[in-house]
């Protein structure tokens, strides 16, 4: 198992669900734990270091990546939970969902200081990892 007590990892959609069970793993880890959410006073978490962060937003992603800095990983689960309600929804609708989502993926890795993994949405993984040395 690889030791991350000496990492940083940044986890957007950290306020419940995935993205809050993977910041409490990382922090009983030992890592020290970046938690983003739109509404970072809902992170309930000791320990977290709760930031604003809005996907959709390039401001909102500038000053969360300005305020992490020395992130050395990011988990990128930042998204909606509409559960049934997604099935009463058109196919259109779903699109513009992963759309918004996926259209802010690029700004977030473009920065090479950032050193963020990127999760693509058709299901491969693309990655930026950080340059050593």
């Amino acid at each position: 198992m690889m030791d991350i007590s000496t990492a940083t990892v940044l986890v957007t959609g950290a306020k419940g669900g995935l993205g809050r069970a993977l910041a409490q793993e990382l922090l009983a880890r030992g890592a020290t734990v970046y938690g983003a959410a739109r509404r970072p006073d809902q992170i309930d978490l000791p320990g977290v270091k709760a930031i604003r962060l809005d996907v959709t937003g390039p401001a909102s992603v500038a000053a969360a990546a300005e305020e992490a800095r020395d992130t050395s990983a990011l988990i990128n689960n930042a998204g909606r939970a509409v559960g049934a309600y997604a099935a009463a929804k058109s196919a259109d609708a779903a699109r513009a969902t992963l759309d918004g989502i996926a259209s802010r993926a690029a700004e977030i890795v473009v920065d090479d200081r950032s050193r963020q993994v990127q999760a693509d949405l058709s299901g491969g993984v693309a990655a930026l990892y950080p340059q050593l040395g």
